[in-house]
């Protein structure tokens, strides 16, 4: 398998998951996310991310919030 066609079939093969398991995530792993993830690149070399992990009631209230409320306007920066 050539390398354009592996990254044609991670394109085609991705999915967004929408909903998810009430199952907790366990914390070696967030952490092993949180730390490939500083590798990620973006555009202009920009990096405008920052991350929290909440677990528990604080997971709870912020799920809460986000699903009562509008879509962000205006967006938190643009190109």
């Amino acid at each position: 398998m050539t390398q354009a066609s592996t990254v044609t079939q991670a394109v085609l093969t991705r999915r967004s998951i929408r909903a998810f398991q009430d199952k907790p995530v366990p914390l070696d792993v967030i952490r092993q996310v949180m730390e490939t993830a500083g590798w990620a690149p973006s555009g202009c070399n920009f990096q405008p991310w920052e991350g929290a992990v909440l677990t528990g009631e604080p997971l709870r209230t912020l799920q809460a919030k986000m699903a009562a409320s509008p879509p962000q306007d205006p967006k938190e920066y643009s190109w």
